[in-house]
């Protein structure tokens, strides 16, 4: 199916469904033994650096590392597009001379979809794109916090949480009975 502007659109069937990604990223918690990692880390664009979004990832991948014991070797922050994993060498570079993992949130850190974008954000990575990020990666174990199959679903809500966003409804203020009584005094005064 296509939108007005002729790019693929996702039939209602494929929202939410899980990638491929697994057969080229590991879950982190599947891997044993001391690990040491490289922390990927990456926004889209200037937007999301300016507002702190960048620092706030790098922050909970520290975290995150910390909690399951891994050692952080580096940190590599990327500001641009997730569709070309050519940025990812600088990271494979580290990681092979400390012997270390790439860690990453989740799989769209490290790559996407081409489609993506807000129209279409249940976009994965298809198997083209996870194959040039293993060329990109050259052998380094690639792992992620979030199952790297997880569907855009859980990886926004994931992303929201760790914002501080609530990402469920908001809290209401009042009950319904105090609206409704509210609203019956206001019509006695208006009556």
């Amino acid at each position: 199916m296509k939108t007005h502007a002729g790019r693929r659109r996702l039939s209602a069937r494929a929202w939410g469904q899980r990638g491929n990604a697994s057969k080229h990223v590991s879950p982190v918690d599947s891997l044993h033994g001391p690990l040491s990692a490289v922390l990927w880390c990456r926004v889209s664009g200037r937007e999301q650096q300016r507002t702190s979004k960048l620092d706030r990832q790098v922050e909970n991948l520290i975290a995150e590392a910390e909690r399951r014991g891994i050692t952080v070797v580096d940190v590599i922050r990327h500001v641009g597009s997730g569709t070309d994993p050519i940025w990812l060498v600088r990271a494979s570079i580290l990681a092979k001379e400390h012997g270390a993992i790439i860690l990453a949130e989740c799989t769209d850190r490290l790559v996407r979809h081409p489609g993506y974008m807000d129209a279409n954000q249940d976009a994965q990575a298809r198997d083209f794109d996870l194959e040039d990020l293993d060329r990109a990666a050259d052998g380094v174990t690639l792992a992620t916090i979030l199952h790297p199959d997880a569907p855009a679903s859980e990886v926004r809500s994931y992303q929201r949480t760790r914002l501080g966003c609530n990402p469920g409804r908001p809290q209401q203020e009042t009950t319904q009975a105090e609206m409704l009584a509210a609203v019956v005094k206001l019509m006695k005064r208006l009556s």
